[in-house]
C-alpha cells in the first residue's frame, strides 16, 4: 500500500507504527500494575477493617465511645504530613480518609446495636425525609441508614411541617429528640440547626435529650434553638450544679439522665434543682433494644422521695417502652414514657393508636 511512496515516508510509518505499538504494550503494563495496586489496596482495605472489628470487641468490653475525637484529629495530621512527604495533596489525603474512618465508626456502631440487643427481631427504621424520592435529603437518609440494623421504610414529606404534623396529629404530649455525638454514646443523630428548623411548625414542647461530651460548649446552642427541657448526663459535665444552672440561666427546664450504670445518687444530689429525671432502661445510642427491668428500681427510689419532699419533679423513661414494660414503667412511678420503636412499628404504624394504647394500657 506504500508503493508509491518515497522510502523515506514508508519508513517514518513504520517507525510510527511500531511506536504505537510499543506504547500501547507500555500502556497496558502501566495499567496491569495500577489494577494490581487495586487489588492490593482492597486487600489491605479489608484487613484494616478486621483489625478495627478487634478494637470494637475491646470497646464494647469496656464500655469505651465507639469515636475517639482526639485519636482521629492526631490520625489525620499525621497521614496528611505522610501524605506530603511522598507528594500526595492534603485534601486528597483528608477526604480518603474521611471515607475509612467513617465506615470504621459505623461498622462498630452496627457491631454495638447487635451486641446490645442480640436474637432479637431486626426493627423497622421509619424515617421522614424531605422531598421525593432522589431528593439530596432521600439520598441522605439512604448513606445514613445503610448500615443501621433493620428494614427501612422511607417516608417522603413536602416540608419540615408535615413531618411534624405526623407526630402531632397523633396527640403526643411532648416530642423527645436525642442528640448524640458519636463521642459520647456511638451514634451520631441531628444538631441544633434541625431542631431550630423544627420548632417553627409545632407549639409541642421538645424534650431535647443531649448525649453529647463536654455539654457546657452545646447548651446554649440547643437553649436558643427551641429547646423547652435540656436533659443532660452526670458524666457529660466536671460540675453538673454548675451545668442545670446554666440551663436554667436560659430559661429552660433542666434534666439529668440516669444510665443502667449510672447510681441514682447522682439524681438524688440535684433533685430539688431539676425538673426531669430521665431514667434509661437500655444503654444509650440505638433504638429497638430489649427493656432492662433492673432499672425500675431508680425509678420507685425517686418516686418515693419526690413524693415524700413534694417535688414537681417528673420521672421520664427511655428505652425498650412497649405495651407490656409501659404497665411496669407507669407502676413503678413514672410519669413521661418515651417510645420510639412502639410507635412508629406496632400496628402497621399507627401513630395514633399506639400513642393510645401506651398512655391508656
Amino acid at each position: 500500500m506504500h508503493k508509491n511512496l518515497p522510502q523515506r515516508e514508508v519508513f517514518f510509518l513504520a517507525f510510527i507504527n511500531k511506536w504505537k505499538t510499543m506504547s500501547k504494550n507500555a500502556l497496558d503494563a502501566v495499567r496491569e500494575r495500577i489494577t494490581a495496586l487495586d487489588s492490593e489496596l482492597l486487600t489491605l482495605l479489608a484487613e484494616r477493617r478486621t483489625l478495627t472489628n478487634e478494637v470494637a470487641e475491646t470497646k464494647i468490653k469496656h464500655h469505651i465511645p465507639v469515636r475517639d475525637q482526639k485519636r482521629e484529629e492526631q490520625l489525620l495530621v499525621r497521614l496528611i504530613k505522610e501524605g506530603k512527604d511522598v507528594g500526595l495533596d492534603p485534601h486528597y489525603v483528608t477526604q480518603i480518609f474521611h471515607v475509612i474512618i467513617e465506615d470504621s465508626v459505623l461498622n462498630q456502631q452496627a457491631m454495638l446495636a447487635e451486641r446490645a440487643n442480640p436474637g432479637s427481631t431486626l426493627p423497622l427504621n421509619r424515617v421522614a425525609f424531605l422531598g421525593d424520592k432522589g431528593s439530596y435529603s432521600y439520598l441522605a437518609t439512604q448513606k445514613y441508614f445503610s448500615r443501621r440494623p433493620g428494614e427501612l421504610l422511607e417516608i417522603g414529606c413536602q416540608s419540615f411541617s408535615e413531618i411534624i404534623q405526623k407526630v402531632e396529629n397523633a396527640e403526643a404530649d411532648l416530642i423527645h429528640i436525642d442528640v448524640m455525638d458519636g463521642h459520647f454514646v456511638p451514634n451520631i443523630t441531628i444538631g441544633p440547626e434541625i431542631i431550630n428548623k423544627l420548632r417553627k411548625y409545632t407549639s409541642l414542647p421538645f424534650d431535647v435529650h443531649l448525649m453529647i461530651s463536654p455539654v457546657d460548649n452545646f447548651i446554649k446552642n440547643f437553649a436558643d434553638a427551641g429547646a423547652d427541657i435540656i436533659t443532660i448526663h452526670p458524666e457529660a459535665t466536671s460540675d453538673l450544679v454548675s451545668s442545670i444552672k446554666k440551663i436554667k440561666s436560659y430559661n429552660k427546664k433542666a434534666g439529668v439522665s440516669l444510665n443502667p450504670k449510672t447510681s441514682v445518687d447522682k439524681a438524688l444530689s440535684v433533685l430539688n434543682l431539676i425538673d426531669l429525671v430521665l431514667v434509661m432502661s437500655v444503654n444509650p445510642g440505638f433504638g429497638g433494644q430489649k427493656f432492662m427491668e433492673e432499672t425500675l428500681e431508680k425509678v420507685k427510689i425517686l418516686r418515693k422521695k419526690i413524693d415524700s419532699k413534694k417535688l414537681k419533679t417528673q420521672i421520664a423513661i427511655d428505652g425498650g417502652i412497649n405495651f407490656e414494660t409501659s404497665k411496669m414503667a407507669k407502676e413503678a412511678g413514672v410519669d413521661i414514657l418515651v417510645s420510639g420503636t412502639t410507635i412508629f412499628k406496632e400496628n402497621g404504624g399507627n401513630l395514633k393508636k399506639n400513642i393510645q394504647l401506651l398512655r391508656t394500657g
